[in-house]
């Protein structure tokens, strides 16, 4: 029994819907998505386009069934230096290249922690951008999504699949720069987890929290 299987391995990993204990990687409805991450990035060198992150239920693109979470930057597009940007997709629902970022200095010689949460509100989706911390922007836009499930596969500095099913694919724009300390919540951090965490040690893990 999973009870058994528990007390064995000393482990509480078993699947239990009402604990959230589902899909590690689903993300979008009630609960919404976090993605954290400290990025050092010298120099605009590279693809213009470049993926911090990308997650993908596997679905073709422009069906009811696609969902899709894409974190980047772009470096090599004039005006959009300054700004990260996402796409999260569900059918036709969402954002496509929402950019979010006020003053930043992605391409400095300094490291940065970023942190992208989301979440439905009404009939659209809320979107808030911090650096070091602090609430840097926010945006209520496009249109909410349901929770994407499937076969979900996500690619840390590099496209998971095409773009619009037409441009790049895996292991495309990828990231020319450092990356560390990548976290990923199934659920919007508030914005004190995110301003008390931000650099320190979480703790836990998937066997002992939910």
């Amino acid at each position: 029994s999973d009870n058994k299987l528990s007390s064995l391995f000393g482990v509480s990993n078993v699947y239990n819907p009402e604990t959230n204990r589902e899909l590690n990687l689903e993300f979008g409805g009630d609960a919404g998505a976090t993605v954290e991450f400290w990025l050092k990035k010298n120099d605009g060198n590279g693809s213009d386009k470049q993926v911090v992150f990308d997650l993908w239920n596997s679905a073709s693109f422009g069906t009811d069934s696609y969902g899709r979470f894409r974190v980047e930057v772009h470096p090599g597009v004039s005006g959009e230096e300054g700004q990260i940007y996402l796409e999260i997709s569900s059918g036709s629902a969402g954002v496509f290249e929402a950019g979010l970022g006020t003053n930043l200095d992605i391409t400095g010689s300094e490291w940065h922690h970023y942190a992208v949460a989301i979440i439905n509100t009404g009939s659209q989706l809320s979107l808030k951008l911090y650096v070091d911390g602090d609430l840097n922007d926010s945006a209520v836009t496009g249109s909410s999504i349901g929770s994407v499930t499937g076969s979900l596969r996500g690619t840390i500095g590099a496209l998971g699949t095409s773009v619009s099913g037409t441009h790049g694919d895996l292991g495309w724009a990828k990231l020319s720069g450092s990356i560390d300390e990548f976290r990923y919540w199934k659920v919007k951090r508030t914005d004190k987890k995110i301003g008390r965490y931000w650099f320190k040690q979480v703790g836990g893990g998937t066997n002992t929290d939910d």
